[in-house]
């Protein structure tokens, strides 16, 4: 082994010397020491040969020795480029250890191969790690999926149902805003601007594109199970969703443990379409139907359950189509079932009797902030009523 390390730092320093030589416009003369080294170890006539152009090639290597290191590589050119120190008490079974790729976290659209599970976001540009542990006696954590272009969208979540605490009617729930990588300067100023102010921003190294929604929600979930895990729910909610949250978590409290231990969400069925919006190769997922997935705008489900879906989706191949990803594929190999809430969604034109009777509106045409004063007044004067009546019944 000390010999053939000797004859490969000769190579090297032919291989190092040559294009320094022609870098500085001068021919390089390969030592007779270096050639005759070669010779003696009957590596054969060809082993090396200072050519046109001052190339050095190195070919047809016959001896044994060498033969270990370079055993398959018997094409007619061979470059060596890099090689561990050998030890003289190193044994001839030299093993080199080749470090794995790093992990994909795609920042554009489709760079996630196909029938390959997608790797969970772990690293965050904006964190917030004390979110949850600064606000005592959180009862849901919920995190939404925000364009970072979406300022309005946020800023009237912060003024209805995301503040519902203040309100003192019964809910104590944390909102976190989730974005990606900015895609430029002025993406970046606001969301520096926004964490500055109200510190629920959270941003995670992959790319903010609606086709990678996926891993939005991958890094979510593993975010809430690193800082969040001791709150009792998580709510999953899209930037366009409006939600009387007073009235969900009492119809929830309502249902029995078996149903409280699945998604609670608007649920559905619905084929792969291969073509618009929401277009699906057969190579991404060949199936004809989605399982049972929950519709992305809102869901709820307990925090506990959270690492069996970021377990599964090591082995679950990526989609982006993420709410039948995460609620559908995902939910399916960890075995957590879906509980259809459908019947307590309203419509997008409500009327004001839905208030008190329908959890959330998908893309409210209503104001927002007019239509939560109305959410607020029927849950004071419902909050009233029932002190009135325990004040009767004593």
């Amino acid at each position: 082994m000390k010999v053939l390390h000797r004859i490969i730092l000769l190579v090297l320093q032919l291989a190092v010397l040559v294009p320094l030589a022609i870098f500085l416009g001068s021919k390089v003369n390969v030592t007779e020491e270096a050639l005759s080294v070669l010779k003696r170890r009957s590596l054969d006539a060809e082993v090396a040969r200072v050519l046109r152009g001052n190339v050095l090639l190195v070919e047809n290597l016959t001896d044994d020795l060498v033969g270990e290191v370079l055993e398959e590589r018997q094409d007619s050119m061979r470059m060596v480029t890099a090689l561990p120190p050998v030890k003289d008490d190193e044994s001839n079974d030299m093993d080199v250890q080749v470090p794995p790729p790093p992990p994909l976290i795609p920042f554009g659209p489709d760079e996630s191969p196909p029938r390959k599970p997608a790797t969970i976001p772990t690293n965050f540009t904006i964190e917030e790690p004390d979110f949850c542990t600064k606000r005592p006696g959180l009862e849901i954590i919920a995190y939404i999926h925000s364009s970072i272009n979406g300022i309005k969208a946020r800023q009237e979540t912060r003024m209805t149902w995301g503040n519902a605490t203040a309100y003192n009617l019964g809910v104590n729930v944390g909102v976190v805003f989730m974005v990606g990588r900015p895609k430029s300067e002025a993406e970046k100023k606001i969301l520096q601007e926004e964490s500055e102010k109200y510190h629920d921003i959270v941003q995670g190294e992959y790319g903010d594109h609606y086709r990678l929604l996926t891993y939005k929600g991958l890094a979510s979930l593993y975010w809430i199970s690193k800082h969040c895990s001791h709150i009792p729910w998580t709510l999953h909610a899209d930037d366009d969703i409006f939600i009387d949250i007073f009235l969900y978590m009492q119809e929830i409290k309502k249902l029995s443990d078996e149903i409280r231990n699945k998604f609670i969400c608007s649920h559905m069925y619905g084929p792969a379409l291969r073509s618009g919006r929401w277009y699906v190769s057969y190579e991404q997922y060949p199936a004809k139907d989605y399982p049972l997935y929950c519709s992305g705008g809102a869901w709820f489900l307990q925090t506990k359950f959270i690492p069996r879906l970021l377990n599964a989706s090591r082995v679950v191949p990526f989609l982006w189509v993420d709410d039948a990803y995460l609620s559908g594929l995902l939910a399916t190999e960890a075995g957590i079932g879906r509980h259809g809430f459908q019947n307590h969604y309203g419509h997008p034109k409500p009327e004001l009797t839905e208030v008190g009777e329908k959890v959330a509106w998908f893309y409210l045409k209503q104001p927002r902030l007019e239509w939560w004063d109305k959410v607020i007044q029927f849950h004071r004067n419902a909050t009233k009523l029932l002190h009135q009546k325990q004040i009767q019944m004593i």
